[in-house]
């Protein structure tokens, strides 16, 4: 019932009334944030050194994991299984809003740039991801049907005709907090399980740290940047602090007095 318009590339016509899908329309209607940059884009069509590569794969995967690679050798997805928890909830969150695919168990490259962007607060023009979404949908010769809830509600703002067999549904729950709590508590189970116990120490050779040196230098890189990212995203995201211990709360609160967050 519905067929696009190839010389305008977000233009698609329901039986008989013509829908633009186009970012500005997106934007105005369900209005989202205009941004001047999608960083996103830019970072998917730009090109990047091994040092950066290796830094993404640092922010996105488990210890030890790396990239899948293609038959020529490239980059090609990481394993859902295989990214740290905090990243594969924004994964889900992306293919469930914005970009959506059949296969949430493989993370192909356009998304993780797209998910490393959401982790480093970068700016992305969500009505942009939308419209091309909904065009590959449109161009594609098999696929399954995406953005439902976009597609009816600008239907019914042009209030295209509906018929008694139409299947409208209403959106789906949002993944809201409860994905991204679980995301933290697995983070944490995942750092308590990395972690190795201190050695034993006699007591005569036991001492305190001076009271002059930062408590965050008692802890490794990654513990430190693992525990702060994931007090910052829950500090973002307006949810529930994860339970530190009461020494790792008060070096985290130290880091971030000595790094405060940007504003976005």
């Amino acid at each position: 019932n519905a067929y696009g318009c190839e010389d305008d590339d977000y233009t698609s016509y329901v039986r008989g009334v013509e829908i633009s899908y186009a970012s500005d329309v997106t934007d105005t209607v369900f209005g989202f944030r205009p941004e001047e940059h999608c960083i996103v884009v830019q970072r998917r069509t730009s090109g990047h050194t091994e040092e950066e590569y290796a830094e993404m794969l640092h922010e996105l995967a488990l210890p030890g994991k790396d990239w899948r690679y293609d038959s020529h050798g490239r980059r090609s997805s990481l394993q859902a299984t295989e990214i740290e928890p905090v990243a594969k909830a924004w994964a889900k969150w992306l293919v469930r809003n914005l970009e959506c695919c059949s296969n949430e168990r493989e993370i192909i490259m356009s998304r993780c740039h797209a998910v490393y962007a959401i982790l480093r607060g970068e700016s992305i023009r969500v009505e942009s991801l939308i419209a091309n979404s909904i065009k590959r949908m449109i161009t594609a010769t098999n696929v399954y049907i995406i953005h439902p809830y976009v597609i009816t509600h600008l239907c019914e703002r042009l209030q295209v005709p509906t018929r008694d067999i139409d299947d409208i549904r209403s959106p789906v729950d949002p993944l809201g907090r409860k994905i991204f709590m679980k995301a933290q508590r697995d983070l944490v189970a995942a750092q308590a399980a990395a972690t190795p116990p201190p050695p034993p120490q006699h007591h005569q050779q036991q001492h305190q740290v001076p009271p002059h040196f930062p408590q965050y230098h008692q802890y490794s890189d990654f513990e430190m940047g693992m525990a702060v990212h994931q007090y910052n995203m829950a500090w973002w995201m307006n949810v529930e602090l994860p339970q530190f211990s009461p020494p790792l709360m008060a070096a985290v609160q130290e880091y971030r007095a000595q790094a405060p967050l940007p504003s976005y």
